[in-house]
């Protein structure tokens, strides 16, 4: 092995956010913003890693005999664990000296460095973990799925936290239905001719490690739980059809059902000016509402009519949001290897 390039793309979660916790199917699209990772051989004693976007500067380490990371010098206080449990979960012993790069910069704004809420961590640690295990194949050797060593190697990121659904987003791209608990491949849909969609960035970043961990999901029968999931399973079966007016008007459906869930359980997911896009979205032939966590991060606009979207983006840039360049990515992981 000379040289790895992986990338993986990005994610938008359409419908089914929460609700994937508790068994819901999730609707979740790949955009073309990628985490892009390169191991390269060096002739070093020891290795080394770079992480732009989201820590400038470059951190040694060797391998230890228990085939952990050894850092030489003390890591940023925000850490490179996303490093270490990849490196952990491939089990990948001692690699011959190299040079890693793990690059998100298109994951976050480039003025302000704030992170956009496109599922960064997911996307690098499917392209780092495919990577490590490219590393390691002979010539003629075929690939070797990194699926569920990416999943899990991201569980662990997370301390157990989250659906997977970012994880399943990055590594098969296109549009997926997800749900949790399922080894096997998602089921791939296909975009509904006429439906149109933009993304919408708050301009503030959101933890979602941090708003996961405020939901209780123990208690299902008095917090929406079911009107939540019945609304997921029918942006889901809906999506299936391909009809675009049959699924603008469930996706409208599933917005309002969150927001009730929202405001039974005080999560904040209509926070950062969500609310008031989605208030202004109902006086219109638009449906938006915030993807993934919400409380900041980024929101969906969708119409079925280009000119009736781009308005309604008019108005939300007044408000102070920023139209996002990124569109549908049907490709998920790619890896290129040179011997």
């Amino acid at each position: 092995m000379k040289s790895v390039l992986v990338s993986a793309p990005g994610k938008a979660i359409v419908s089914g956010e929460y609700a994937v916790l508790v068994g819901a199917p999730a609707i979740c699209l790949a955009v073309n913003r990628r985490a892009i990772v390169k191991i390269v051989a060096t002739n070093n004693s020891v290795h080394d890693v770079a992480t732009p976007g989201h820590i400038d500067g470059v951190w040694k380490f060797n391998v230890n005999n228990s085939k952990e990371i050894d850092w030489l010098a003390s890591p940023p206080s925000n850490g490179l664990r996303l490093i270490e449990e990849a490196w952990r979960m491939v089990s990948i012993g001692k690699l011959s000296p190299c040079s890693i790069t793990v690059d998100t910069r298109d994951f976050f704004n480039p003025d302000s460095g704030q992170k956009l809420g496109l599922g960064s961590s997911a996307a690098a640690m499917t392209a780092l973990v495919c990577a490590l295990r490219a590393s390691r194949q002979k010539p003629g050797q075929s690939p070797i799925s990194g699926y569920s060593l990416a999943r899990s190697a991201h569980s662990a990121l997370q301390d157990g936290l989250g659906s997977g659904v970012d994880v399943a987003t990055s590594f098969h791209g296109g549009i997926i239905e997800y749900t949790i608990g399922n080894a096997q491949a998602p089921i791939h849909h296909r975009w509904p001719g006429g439906l149109v969609v933009r993304l919408l960035w708050s301009g503030q970043p959101t933890k979602t490690k941090a708003r996961i961990c405020k939901l209780d999901t123990g208690d299902q029968s008095t917090k929406g739980w079911s009107e939540l999931t019945d609304a997921a399973k029918m942006v889901a079966s809906v999506w299936a059809s391909g009809r675009s007016a049959e699924v603008l008007a469930a996706l409208s459906n599933y917005t309002r059902t969150l927001s009730d869930f929202n405001n039974d359980l005080v999560l904040g997911i209509f926070d950062a000016g969500h609310d008031e896009l989605a208030r202004l979205a109902e006086d219109s032939d638009v449906v938006y509402k915030p993807s993934g966590a919400g409380g900041g991060d980024i929101g969906m606009v969708f119409a079925i009519d280009d000119a009736v979207a781009d308005d309604f983006v008019g108005k939300a840039t007044e408000k102070g949001f920023t139209l996002l360049a990124a569109t549908l990515d049907s490709s998920g992981v790619e890896v290129s290897v040179e011997d």
